[in-house]
C-alpha cells in the first residue's frame, strides 16, 4: 500500500463502555501507522472523555460544546482530514486487524468506487445486512413492523436486500452508517453529512449524494462487527427523533410508497 494518509472519525456520546474496544481495532490494525484518528464527544456525561485523555494520548479530540449529532459530529472531523481516504465508524465497532488494509486496497483497485461498506455481523456472528434500497413509505412500515410477518416481512427483506447473494462486491443504494470507507475529497467536496439530520437517515442521504459522483459499493468479502441498538424502537424520544430524520428526508429526495 502507498504511504497515504487514512483518517478515521467516531463520534461518541456516553459511550465509555464501548470506545475502547473500536480504537483497539484501529490502533492494532495492520496500517495503525497511516491512519489519524479523530473522536468527536458530544458532550459525554460518562468517563468517556476521562478515557481518552487517560488511555489514548495519540488521537485527536474534538470536544463540541454541545451534542450536535451524529452527522455534524463527523463533518467536524472530514472538514480537516489530510487524507486520501476517510472512514465513519460507529462507537460500537470492531474488526480484525486487515479489514482497513483490504477494503482500501480494493477501493485503490477501483477507482470508479467513492463509498463502499463491509459487511457487518452482530455480537453472535449473524449478517445483520448493511446494503439497503432506498428509504420508501412501504420499506420502513416493513422493516417496523417486520416481526409480524405477512407483507410486512417482505418489504422488510427487500429493502435490507436479504434476497441478494452476498458472494461478490456489488452496487448499491444505501450505505448504513455503523462502518464506511470514502474517498475524502468526495466526501469533503459534497460538504460530508446533511446537517439538518440530528440521528436516522443521514446514511441514506449521504448515500444518495456519494451516489452522484461515482459508484457506491457493498464488498461482502469483508465485515465488522457491530453491536447495534436501534433506539427508535426502544424509546418514545427514539421514534420522535427519527421521524423527524424521516420527515426531513422525503421532503428533500420526495416521498415515495
Amino acid at each position: 500500500m502507498n504511504n497515504f494518509r487514512i483518517s478515521a472519525s467516531i463520534v461518541t456520546y456516553n459511550n465509555e463502555r464501548e470506545i475502547r474496544g473500536v480504537l483497539n481495532s484501529l490502533l492494532d490494525s495492520s496500517v495503525k501507522d497511516l491512519i489519524d484518528i479523530y473522536v468527536v464527544d458530544n458532550c459525554s456525561t460518562d468517563r468517556t472523555i476521562k478515557i481518552l485523555q487517560n488511555t489514548y494520548k495519540n488521537i485527536n479530540l474534538i470536544n463540541m460544546k454541545s451534542n450536535v449529532g451524529y452527522g455534524r459530529g463527523h463533518n467536524a472531523a472530514i472538514q480537516v482530514a489530510k487524507s486520501k481516504y476517510h472512514l465513519v465508524i460507529n462507537p460500537d465497532i470492531n474488526f480484525d486487524i486487515n479489514l482497513i488494509e483490504n477494503l482500501i486496497s480494493y477501493l485503490e483497485s477501483n477507482e470508479d468506487i467513492v463509498l463502499c461498506i463491509p459487511n457487518v455481523h452482530d455480537n453472535d456472528n449473524n449478517l445483520k445486512h448493511p446494503p439497503k434500497k432506498d428509504p420508501t413509505i412501504r420499506y420502513l412500515i416493513g422493516r417496523y413492523f417486520a416481526s409480524r410477518g405477512g407483507i410486512f416481512k417482505k418489504w422488510a427483506d427487500e429493502y435490507e436486500c436479504k434476497n441478494t447473494n452476498l458472494v461478490r462486491p456489488f452496487e448499491i443504494e444505501f450505505c448504513s452508517g455503523s462502518f464506511m470507507a470514502a474517498r475524502t475529497e468526495t466526501l469533503q467536496k459534497l460538504d460530508g453529512f446533511d446537517s439538518r439530520y440530528f440521528l436516522y437517515f443521514e446514511d441514506a442521504d449521504l448515500s444518495r449524494k456519494m451516489r452522484k459522483m461515482g459508484k457506491v459499493v457493498c464488498n461482502p468479502n469483508y465485515y465488522v462487527q457491530h453491536e447495534g441498538k436501534r433506539e427508535s424502537h426502544k424509546s418514545i424520544k427514539g421514534l420522535q427523533m427519527m421521524l423527524s430524520s424521516m420527515f426531513k428526508y422525503f421532503n428533500k429526495w420526495g416521498w415515495k410508497y
